[in-house]
């Protein structure tokens, strides 16, 4: 449908009016989807229709949508609900803004409507692409709309305009091509009139203005906050590590003069200090081989006593020279003597009393 209205530019988003949507079938026409005129923005990077939940119910009980809160979704309740819908339109009136006077009427067909969603398991299921939303910031007209429309936005004027797109059937039939001029076009060359309603405002300008010294700001102050970050972040590695070096030197100071470099260095790596040692196991003893003993013999348990004399002569006292002696009966130094050792006695002179004393030769 041809019109002339014009709609401007919110922030240099194409933004407009909602004044009604209504709803028409082969058995109603004209069923009201909206309660009340709404503000909202088109944007071609999602397919859906973003509207209040008022709209949404009423576009559930007419057109038989269940919603599925966990995917924020409207999926028909049965096949039959959605073949019920495939020859009707959506008429959605809009303007510039709620109070203009001159509204343009966009029908939208059903097709444009009729999505399906494939799941993992390949399987299908219809659906309308309606999604809820109570923030007046996020309603929005999707992909879903535009598909039925055409967009032209003139941003050197602030402006753009939407109308009913056309399909013939013969995409080179009936093409007509609209040369939207340049604001500043001049030196002869042919110009349109550009109307009042065209001219972007004062404000309007100073809006955009005001937005793009915004987001200048914005990005400043985010530069400005990493370097102080940074800096913060370089200090503070900068005090640990010179505290740590303090530390170093304090120890290293305490230890003895003569304590080893390669032992001070040890003591200053932490990784060297923190290792735990493992203490190896004591060696066993080892008892040296030696030859075999013979057969053992037992000692005669006689006390013997080894006096001066010749060589070769053991004196042997028995045990009653030992008792005699203990009680001072008889002298030690004059034993009775009795000798041990070969067969053949011989008689040695006492050179004091001249008399004959038995020896034993050892």
């Amino acid at each position: 449908m041809q019109h002339d209205t014009v709609f401007t530019l919110n922030n240099f988003q194409p933004q407009l009016s909602i004044k009604s949507v209504t709803l028409s079938s082969p058995s109603s026409t004209n069923v009201a989807l909206s309660d009340k005129a709404i503000d909202l923005l088109i944007d071609s990077t999602t397919p859906y229709l973003w509207l209040p939940t008022e709209y949404c119910s009423r576009f559930a009980s007419n057109l038989g949508l269940v919603y599925d809160s966990d995917e924020n979704l409207y999926y028909y309740t049965s096949n039959a609900a959605h073949d019920q819908n495939l020859n009707s339109n959506f008429t959605f009136v809009v303007a510039n803004n709620q109070s203009a006077s001159d509204p343009v009427s966009l029908v939208i067909p059903f097709a444009a409507f009729d999505l399906q969603r494939t799941f993992d398991n390949s399987s299908t299921r219809s659906y309308f692409p309606l999604k809820r939303s109570d923030d007046p910031d996020t309603w929005t007209l999707g992909r879903a709309f535009l598909q039925e429309t055409y967009l032209i936005v003139d941003y050197n004027r602030v402006t753009f305009s939407i109308s009913q797109a056309v399909f013939n059937g013969n995409t080179g039939a009936n093409q007509d091509y609209v040369t939207i001029s340049d604001v500043l076009a001049g030196n002869g060359t042919s110009t349109t009139t550009i109307p009042t309603a065209l001219t972007p405002t004062t404000s309007q300008l100073t809006s955009s203005i005001t937005h793009k010294s915004n987001i200048g700001g914005i990005i400043a102050g985010v530069v400005i906050g990493v370097i102080a970050l940074l800096a913060l972040l370089g200090l503070a590695v900068w005090y640990i590590m010179r505290q740590r070096k303090k530390r170093q030197a304090e120890r290293i100071r305490h230890l003895p003069q003569s304590f080893p470099n390669e032992l001070v260095d040890d003591l200053n790596d932490p990784d060297v200090m923190n290792k735990p040692v493992e203490i190896a196991p004591a060696t066993p003893r080892a008892e040296l081989e030696g030859e075999p003993l013979g057969n053992p013999v037992e000692m005669d348990a006689t006390t013997q006593e080894i006096r001066g004399g010749n060589r070769g002569e053991v004196f042997v006292k028995d045990e009653e020279e030992k008792r005699l002696e203990e009680t001072d009966i008889l002298s030690p130094l004059t034993p009775k003597e009795r000798h041990f050792g070969n067969e053949h006695d011989e008689e040695m002179p006492n050179t004091e009393s001249g008399s004959v004393t038995p020896t034993n030769h050892v």
